[in-house]
């Protein structure tokens, strides 16, 4: 109920409210994604512009009507998707070399598919997976980080609590790539 009436607070005095959100959730949204994730200044700030206005006319347009979680983690999946579609897009990352190691260390891919539709696969795969285990596959795959600049980034008082993470969040993945047609088993 008190995210609904957030949500109803908001549409009252969108403009206002909007402005205010930004205000208090900016330095946590951008530490987020420049901290956590290692994006780039810049690119973390048209990520939040973006994220804002997207939020703003989910509003407008009656799409969002109350939450599921709090703001601030709303704001964050908003964000998030944005960065992985430009990503995909812009092509901004050269990730296949550790994809390719990522998805062989795991399990064969139907070798008729060409990379583009693999990557594709894998993306919709990523964006199933929880948010500790993306921002995990993310540091590891895509920026390349060392297991303990993973775990200290993310917090982890100890390595081993680390690699039991890395390890189920490798195991989630390996169980929707098995589901996939497109992987041989």
């Amino acid at each position: 109920m008190k995210r609904q009436a957030e949500i109803e607070k908001i549409k009252k005095n969108l403009k206002v409210e909007i402005a205010n959100v930004y205000v208090k959730h900016k330095r946590k949204f951008l530490y987020h994604f420049q901290i956590r994730l290692g994006l780039e200044k810049d690119f973390a700030e048209d990520i939040l512009s973006e994220t804002m206005m997207t939020f703003q006319t989910q509003i407008e347009n009656d799409s969002l009507t109350s939450l599921n979680c709090n703001l601030k983690t709303y704001l964050i999946s908003i964000g998030r998707n944005i960065m992985m579609n430009r990503i995909r897009k812009e092509q901004k990352l050269e990730y296949s070399d550790n994809l390719d190691s990522f998805t062989s260390d795991i399990i064969e891919f139907d070798k008729e598919l060409d990379l583009l539709e693999r990557d594709d696969i894998i993306w919709k795969m990523f964006d199933k997976l929880s948010d500790s285990c993306q921002d995990v596959i993310w540091m590891w795959i895509y920026k390349g980080w060392s297991n303990e600049q993973i775990a200290k980034a993310l917090g982890y008082d100890n390595i081993l609590t680390f690699n039991a993470k890395k390890k189920r969040c490798k195991r989630k993945i390996k169980e929707m790539m098995l589901k996939c047609k497109h992987f041989e088993r």
